[in-house]
């Protein structure tokens, strides 16, 4: 059985790290959420990158260091197109000053951050190289997790990150058969260095299973912009239901970036899904932790033992998400 080791380094296979992340709405929820992460033990705290709707992701990070002791802080997660590659090395240089061994880069290709500003995500081919790039200028030992969500970002992330962070909800069969690419390509690379593997989870804990209903709807605009970066590229090595693929694709089509993951008072994304309620409710089960401390820590034991892997992000994404993270303490003291 998996026990949550958090705030201190992982020894031994037997931990399931937890850290909790969202987009830095202002700079005191930033703070904030970094501080309810180190007091409740977690492993650390992740900061979006929505440099067009929320605040800077760097300045958030430099600020969360400063008002915490123990807990990493990480972009989850950041791109080399709105930022260049030598603005992300200076800032890990900067920050190994503020807190060594704290900070972890987070990258990925871009997609929100990207979209909403009229750019297009980095091929993996330069993302890879990008990387190389960023650990010659910056210190030896910068962390940097890569999240991925199919086969060529997979062996990526295995090639050239010190860890992988899945985005395909919670689905142990497409988490092995991604790790396993992973590590197959770090070897082939000839990386020595064990490669960590991390899920990332929209998540909403409740406080009675009676509130369940009502977090899923809270929590719409979120899943389905996870879904949209799972499965958007293609189905190879996510364990999709063959009978989802086609309605999944075409209503993908009609998501809409200037909405991504927004909590206005209208988002059409939300409704993407709704004229099929079975691959709705296969959705919201795959890509979502919801319900009690209880119920939420217990399935994410399940899955940890079941997919191998070594931490979960809990993205606290809602508008009431600092709230959620207080209640993220229960589902770490239920795992201990």
């Amino acid at each position: 059985m998996r026990r949550a080791i958090c705030g201190e380094s992982r020894v031994h296979k037997t931990a399931l790290l937890i850290g909790l992340s969202r987009y830095p709405a202002s700079l005191a929820t930033a703070v904030e959420l970094a501080q309810i992460a180190d007091r409740a033990g977690c492993w650390g705290v992740g900061i979006g990158d929505g440099q067009s709707v929320h605040g800077d992701v760097y300045v958030a990070a430099f600020a969360s260091l400063s008002k915490t002791v123990s807990a990493r802080v990480a972009t989850i997660t950041t791109n080399v197109v709105t930022r260049h590659w030598s603005v992300h090395a200076a800032a890990a240089r900067s920050l190994a000053e503020v807190a060594p061994d704290r900070f972890v880069l987070g990258l990925s290709t871009g997609d929100g951050a990207v979209y909403r500003v009229g750019l297009r995500p980095q091929r993996w081919a330069d993302l890879e190289s990008t990387v190389s790039q960023i650990r010659d200028q910056s210190p030896a030992s910068l962390t940097i997790h890569i999240a991925a969500s199919g086969p060529v970002g997979a062996e990526v992330a295995g090639r050239v990150g010190d860890a992988i962070i899945l985005s395909t909800g919670i689905d142990a069969e497409a988490a092995r058969m991604l790790t396993t690419r992973a590590r197959a390509a770090r070897a082939a690379q000839g990386v020595p260095k064990p490669l960590e593997v991390w899920a990332v989870v929209p998540t909403y804990i409740t406080l009675s299973r009676a509130d369940n209903a009502s977090a899923i709807d809270r929590l719409m605009p979120s899943i389905v912009a996870f879904t949209r970066f799972a499965f958007s590229s293609t189905f190879d090595e996510k364990n999709v239901p063959d009978e989802f693929h086609s309605f999944v694709r075409q209503q993908l089509a009609e998501y809409t970036h200037d909405h991504h993951a927004g909590y206005g008072d209208v988002n059409p994304n939300v409704h993407l899904f709704d004229s099929s309620p079975k691959v709705r409710s296969y959705l919201v089960n795959r890509m979502s932790l919801v319900g009690t401390a209880d119920e939420c820590a217990r399935r994410l034991m399940e899955f940890g033992v079941e997919a191998g892997i070594d931490g979960v992000w809990l993205s606290c994404g809602v508008p009431e998400g600092l709230e959620i993270a207080r209640r993220a303490a229960a589902v770490v003291a239920a795992l201990n």
